[in-house]
């Protein structure tokens, strides 16, 4: 068969990447059954089930056109339900499979069984588990009366079905209750095979519930490379954003519950690899809590972390949205969140990979440069972020693409499909959907059997995820030994497959910015880094750092993100009323004083600040900014002043963080001045000295002898006896008149 390189078929309409988050913007989930049909629509292209070995580079084929299915899984019938089976079969076995029926089942029911021909891609898989295009029945059963098949102590029924591969003419066990021809040659039978169980209860309605499951038969050379499966499992607890009063809400008891259930599950099967990304928020939670129940779920998760077999990714201090955050114009909280989360783990005692980035959500070329400028060189990301992503057979290795920092970042693809069979893990169905993604796993292997050049798939569960533990059981112990599959962590997977070549990223992916309260994580940042350079107590500013990265996580709603920023605000506010300048009257008596301004500080740690002194009326002969250290309750700052004039007038204290202009406390205090300056002084007395002159002046005046008064009347009446007088001027103009006329 053709080499090329194996790949995913794009549907029609591109892949889609689910909401993952609850109505109530808490708690994120995969699509359910109701959304069953999205994820089964994200398949792959057919190709074919058998190769020769070969041991050549695969190099990236032309994109061809998709294929799109539409079917779902049947969802379990509450008559009929499966309980265990083997995850494979090697030659010479038989196929058993432990059944539980129904209470309401009569005691005379039947049951009848079908084995159908090899599958031939995970497209027709999908068909199959959807419960169509079976194919062609290979062999079928008589009818089976239940009452007739062992038992076992549970309650269930056993139903074992005898093979015939190749040579072999004869089942082995001597139990059978039919038996079934692969009808394949020696050597040729190895792939998946679709059963179909259907039980007859004798109802008149025709409603007989029935089970479709898969035997998976492996006959693999002992050269070969088996698969890699890299499962990465996120442990988390809710996201919890502080309220926009400030508080942050404790744990509640039930999401301890569902993650202790997980890790404990996962502990029993400690010894196959897995790669586990421990939420650094929830992790320092669990420490912080003081509750017994609670602190014994954070040493479990510690100690499941550093298993041997397990490898713990140091990821963001929350799971947020990469491209959403520098789309933002947020390129420093990403950074945060990097450098955050792996301080957390690190102080939590987690051995944690750095380096590692797993992302649910599309990321873009500018994304990934801002996460290599922080030094992660290896991502596991959706196909939806390639550009181009059609692919003829599943993408099993990864592909480089040139960091910020000039050297190759590695990337994985996650597996769509695989990551949609977590949705059925809990419930009656769990255990068979844990047998259809061990079925699914080694279709992938048989896509290009026999090779001898590793290949490697990606499975990503849910951030908040609940299993049963027969789902865990089973998947776990079936990946354990298996002879196709073999467990790796993402480390492994990417120190042992070679890379595919390079690759494209989109050049933007679906824009979430907007939903970003992005001005208001700008304000809170600064204010946050600002006090953190006043306040002498790092794990202050720390706990405020917490609040606001975990409001930006992508599991929340745009208003439980707004409420967070907003609570990180509140919180830092009731920070800064610690300290206050004591309100008071400033007075003066002198024209330069040396006075005090008292401060309080109530808080458990001192504050380095610097004073601003202003007013109009006011110099500062020392200058109007110092340093603060404010480290007793009450401190008193002695300050030089110089009154410029006197009279009642405002002094401004404030008080600044030592970077980032943060005001940690203001106040106008008043100031009375009852002193006068040297030049007012020599007005005053100027104004004086003219006061007594002017004072001397008229005293000196009244004391001079003054002219005798005449009569009035007397001088009125020679005026009025005097004859009128020509004035001289109209006599003298008079003479010249006639001395003209002459």
């Amino acid at each position: 068969m053709d080499r090329t390189h194996a790949g995913i078929a794009r549907a029609r309409d591109g892949f889609h990447t689910p909401d993952r988050r609850t109505p109530d913007g808490g708690a994120p989930k995969r699509a359910g059954p109701p959304l069953a049909a999205l994820a089964i629509a994200l398949i792959f292209a057919t190709g074919a089930c058998t190769a020769t070995p070969s041991s050549s580079r695969h190099t990236l084929p032309s994109p061809i056109a998709p294929i799109v299915v539409t079917s779902a899984k049947t969802p379990p019938s509450p008559g009929l339900s499966l309980l265990a089976q083997p995850p494979y079969v090697t030659p010479g076995q038989d196929f058993s499979l432990r059944l539980a029926i129904g209470s309401t089942v009569p005691a005379g029911a039947t049951l009848t069984a079908s084995v159908y021909g090899r599958v031939t891609s995970r497209s027709a898989l999908m068909d199959v588990f959807g419960g169509t295009n079976l194919g062609r029945a290979l062999s079928s059963s008589p009818t089976i009366a239940v009452s007739s098949l062992p038992t076992d102590p549970a309650g269930g029924v056993e139903l074992t079905i005898g093979l015939i591969t190749g040579d072999r003419a004869a089942p082995v066990g001597a139990g059978a209750a039919f038996t079934a021809d692969l009808d394949c040659a020696t050597g040729e039978c190895g792939g998946v095979y679709p059963i179909r169980l259907v039980l007859d209860s004798g109802g008149s309605d025709g409603a007989n519930p029935q089970l479709i499951t898969t035997l998976v038969y492996t006959d693999p050379p002992a050269t070969t490379e088996r698969l890699h499966v890299a499962w990465v499992v996120p442990l988390s607890l809710p996201a919890n954003p502080p309220s926009r009063t400030g508080q942050v809400r404790i744990p509640s008891a039930a999401a301890v519950a569902r993650l202790a259930g997980l890790v404990g599950a996962l502990d029993s099967y400690g010894g196959v690899p897995a790669t586990l990304v421990p939420d650094p928020a929830t992790t320092l939670a669990l420490g912080l809590d003081t509750r017994p129940r609670i602190h014994e779920v954070f040493d479990q998760l510690v100690a499941l972390d550093n298993l041997p077999n397990h490898e713990a990714l140091a990821g963001p201090f929350v799971p947020v949205d990469a491209a959403g955050l520098l789309g933002a114009d947020l390129p420093g909280e990403l950074t945060a969140q990097v450098n955050r989360g792996s301080q957390t783990l690190a102080d939590s005692g987690i051995r944690a990979t750095t380096g590692t980035w797993v992302s649910p959500s599309p990321l873009d070329g500018a994304t990934l440069a801002q996460l290599s400028s922080v030094g992660v060189d290896q991502v596991v990301l959706p196909p939806t972020s390639l550009s181009g992503s059609s692919f003829r057979l599943t993408p099993t290795q990864p592909f480089t693409v040139t960091g910020a920092r000039g050297g190759d970042v590695n990337l994985a693809l996650e597996d769509p499909v695989l990551d949609g069979h977590f949705t059925g893990a809990s419930g009656p169905g769990a255990v068979l959907a844990a047998n259809q993604m061990l079925a699914d796993l080694a279709l992938i292997y048989y896509e290009e059997p026999n090779l001898t050049t590793p290949r490697a798939v990606v499975a990503l569960s849910p951030t908040l995820w609940s299993p049963d533990a027969s789902f865990l059981e089973t998947v776990l112990s079936g990946l354990s030994a298996n002879p196709v599959l073999q467990p790796v962590t993402l480390a492994s997977m990417f120190d042992a497959v070679p890379s595919a070549g390079s690759a494209q990223l989109r050049r933007s992916v679906p824009d979430t910015a907007a939903t970003l309260p992005a001005r208001a994580i700008r304000s809170a940042r600064a204010d946050v880094d600002a006090f953190a350079t006043a306040a002498s107590d790092p794990t202050v500013a720390r706990r405020l750092d917490n609040m606001l990265l975990a409001s930006e996580s992508a599991l929340l709603r745009p208003a439980g993100q707004a409420s967070g920023v907003a609570g990180t605000s509140t919180a830092l506010d009731a920070q800064l009323r610690l300290v206050s300048i004591a309100a008071g009257t400033i007075r003066l008596t002198s024209s330069t004083a040396h006075v005090p301004i008292t401060i309080t500080n109530t808080a458990p740690y001192s504050v380095m600040s610097i004073m601003v002194l202003s007013s109009d009326k006011l110099a500062f002969p020392t200058g109007s900014t110092r340093t603060v250290v404010l480290n007793r309750a009450t401190n008193a700052v002695y300050v030089d002043m110089k009154a410029r004039t006197g009279g009642v007038f405002r002094l401004t204290v404030t008080l600044l963080s030592p970077r980032g202009g943060l005001v940690l406390a203001s106040r106008q205090l008043t100031v009375r001045s009852l002193s006068t300056s040297a030049d007012a002084l020599g007005l005053s007395i100027g104004a004086v000295v003219v006061l007594l002159m002017w004072w001397g002046r008229t005293v000196l005046r009244r004391r001079r002898p003054r002219p005798p008064r005449r009569s009035r009347r007397g001088a009125h009446a020679r005026r009025r006896d005097r004859a009128p007088e020509e004035p001289p001027a109209l006599e003298a103009l008079a003479d010249k008149g006639e001395s003209g006329t002459r």
